[in-house]
């Protein structure tokens, strides 16, 4: 009996230090946030609490927000996010009620042990699974301080770009919080599996339903619901992708899965509608990615998914599987998931018509080699970033892929850059000021990477910008303000402002920007407007101290003005080239980044989750299959983009495979100790 209680009192304590840890970082991180800090500390208590209260609460709340919970273009934060204050203030309130109820459940042992009843004896831990947690722990520790290390220092402030020291730890916190979330979803699914399995599809249902609204909106707004022709790619609200990358490919890859599971277990009239309406919008939602991944990553698990339903369909329940009653109801659902796999392609069929000279679609697909060929030529040079044995055993560090490309690639330069500069020392110089230079010698360099700022569209009138600017060498500098959400210019007004050399005090320009005035917008999608500060001509430089914008009689227009936040409000974004920010494969980047060790340890994460998910298929556990799909979904979109540069992406990756592996062997009975009782 003393046994029993100390081993869960020592439980209690680590959950409630964890919690402890975990509350004060976001709070801590909530305190600083640019915009609304007062704002960010309640989201962040509510969040708590609704942890606390309630069971499952994260199970749900974690994949649901995981879409859309990121404001960086209003914000100017890259290295952490609002995600990241929900994610640590959930798993507060998680790990506060595990400690809780695993005391509770501590006190029931020990009361049968005490009355002379049997105790429940642990089981061995799972000393493969425990082996590669550890694992990874260790190599994601290694990559933090060899990328740390590379950048030579932690840098300076909350707003650091892709090739500053903090971008290392952007990029790996996503394995530290994923394995955050073990003893999580190892205690929810000791509960109950099958309740844990569909508080997570619940989830990942409720996070696509946001994405198609999104991206819904976003067509609407800007090309047209069924224009197939203009040049643009649906970006929803992953603003990771404001440097390119596959965040969006990703994440669909991952989560349309759970939207066939929908599909599969919807039983009422009205039930199988939503569904299959969810699914037909969330189909259209794939084709206007107008990726390639995409099209590979979702139709291929979609099979999958319609195939192992038809040849071996799931029963509800285990005593519908002892008496046969499974099999029709499995038939059925299998039937249901093979039409939308011909939905599908009955929306690829209805883009047909489309498809003529002018179709964006149909030129990406011609594009297809010329494309491979390009991406190739890209992987040659990513693999000779490693530089020594130790790199190619341990990798150059997280997040130090756009640097050392930017610096050792022969034909890998960024197309730009920023930073930011307190005070100059010099005459006429002492102001915080913001830098921000073109590549040299890149003809595609012009005006395609800048610093941009959200304002609002005034329909009617003129915008007039005022900036006081300094420059080492002839300059130019393009400003801008346009319709845009994130890649793709659609109505602007501009104008170039020339910055010569050799004043010794900062150069105030006036403009009346260039260009038609913007028209009114409909209520029900209105065009973002963006603000945005480029170089047009390639080597060029200028240093920004002070940035006013007005439209018509308006009020000020621009936040941080004089830049005396650093870039809070900013936020950098690329065009047409975005090849140095991405290694364009997931195996490529674990590789460069984290070594062989760090690849093959996450090779071994994601056998076992199959491995796993294999030998549970017989517990009628409905959703297994579904996993396994997600899964899938994410090795192959891996294949031709990155996938673990994007936090919120590669969360998902690491949640999704943590939460495979703690789900129960075929047959195995989940022994008591691991069920706590109800707090």
């Amino acid at each position: 009996m003393r046994l029993v209680l100390k081993s869960w009192s020592r439980t209690r304590v680590v959950c409630a230090a964890v919690a402890a840890i975990s509350l004060g970082a976001a709070l801590w991180l909530a305190l600083h946030h640019p915009v609304s800090p007062l704002a960010a500390v309640l989201g962040a208590l509510l969040c708590f609490a609704g942890a606390a209260a309630w069971r499952n609460f994260w199970l749900v709340a974690i994949p649901a927000a995981l879409p859309w919970l990121d404001f960086s273009p209003w914000t100017g934060w890259l290295v952490v996010s609002e995600f990241d204050i929900f994610l640590c203030a959930v798993f507060a309130g998680a790990y506060l009620r595990l400690g809780w109820a695993t005391s509770t459940s501590a006190g029931a042992e020990a009361a049968v042990s005490q009355s002379g009843g049997t105790a429940s004896v642990s089981r061995p831990a799972d000393r493969v699974q425990w082996v590669l947690l550890a694992a990874l722990a260790l190599t994601g520790l290694v990559g933090l301080v060899r990328g740390l290390a590379d950048a030579g220092s932690l840098g300076d402030g909350w707003y650091q770009g892709y090739t500053d020291p903090l971008n290392s730890l952007r990029v790996a916190k996503s394995l530290f919080f994923g394995l955050m979330s073990v003893a999580l979803c190892r205690s929810a699914i000791a509960r109950d599996a099958a309740v844990a399995c569909r508080r997570l599809a619940t989830g990942m249902l409720l996070g696509l339903a946001t994405v198609a609204i999104a991206v819904v909106w976003e067509r609407l707004a800007y090309p047209g619901l069924l224009d197939f022709d203009t040049v643009y790619r649906a970006t929803g609200l992953f603003w990771e992708m404001h440097v390119g990358g596959g965040a969006i490919d990703a994440y669909l890859a991952m989560a349309m899965p759970f939207g066939w599971w929908f599909v599969s277990v919807a039983q009422k009239p009205w039930s199988r509608v939503i569904a299959l309406g969810l699914m037909v919008i969330l189909v259209y939602v794939c084709v206007v990615t107008f990726s390639r991944n995409v099209y590979l990553a979702v139709a291929l698990p979609a099979l999958f998914l319609a195939i192992a339903a038809w040849i071996r369909p799931h029963g509800r329940s285990s005593e519908h599987a002892r008496h046969g009653a499974g099999r029709g109801n499995g038939r059925s659902n299998g039937a249901r998931v093979a039409l939308v796999g011909w939905l599908l392609l009955a929306a690829a069929a209805l883009a047909l018509p489309n498809w003529g000279a002018g179709s964006f679609l149909l030129n990406r697909m011609e594009n297809t080699g010329r494309v491979l060929d390009a991406r190739l030529l890209h992987w040659q040079q990513a693999m000779s970033l490693p530089a020594t044995a130790s790199d190619g055993a341990w990798g150059i560090g997280f997040g130090r892929f756009p640097a050392r490309y930017d610096r050792d690639a022969p034909e890998g330069k960024l197309l730009g850059q920023i930073g930011w500069r307190a005070k100059q020392q010099g005459a006429g110089l002492d102001r915080d000021s913001i830098k921000l230079w073109a590549s040299h010698g890149r003809a595609d360099s012009a005006a395609s990477f800048g610093l941009i700022q959200r304002v609002p569209i005034i329909p009617g009138v003129r915008y007039q910008v005022e900036m006081d600017m300094h420059a080492a060498t002839p300059t130019v500098v393009v400003v801008e303000v346009c319709e845009r959400h994130l890649l793709y210019d659609w109505d602007c007004q501009y104008s170039l402002l020339k910055v010569l050399p050799g004043s010794t005090t900062w150069s105030r320009q006036t403009r009346l920007l260039q260009g038609g005035v913007f028209r009114p917008q409909p209520w029900y999608a209105p065009r973002l407007g963006m603000f945005s500060l480029s170089i047009f001509n390639a080597g060029g430089e200028a240093d920004i101290s002070h940035v006013s914008l007005k439209a018509g009689t308006s009020e000020e227009l621009i936040q941080n003005a004089d830049f005396s936040a650093q870039t809070a409000r900013w936020f950098p974004a690329a065009q047409y080239h975005y090849l140095p920010w991405h290694a364009d494969s997931l195996y490529l980047e674990l590789l460069i980044e984290r070594g062989w060790a760090g690849l093959l340890v996450f090779l071994a994460l994601i056998t076992l989750a199959f491995s796993r998910l294999s030998r549970a298929r017989g517990t009628q556990i409905a959703m297994v299959r579904f996993l396994a799909a997600a899964l899938l979904g994410a090795l192959l979109v891996g294949v031709f983009g990155s996938v673990m540069d994007t936090p919120r992406v590669a969360f998902l990756v690491y949640f999704l495979a943590l939460f495979a592996i703690q789900l129960p062997p075929n047959r195995e009975k989940v022994p008591s100790w691991q069920v706590s009782t109800p707090a």
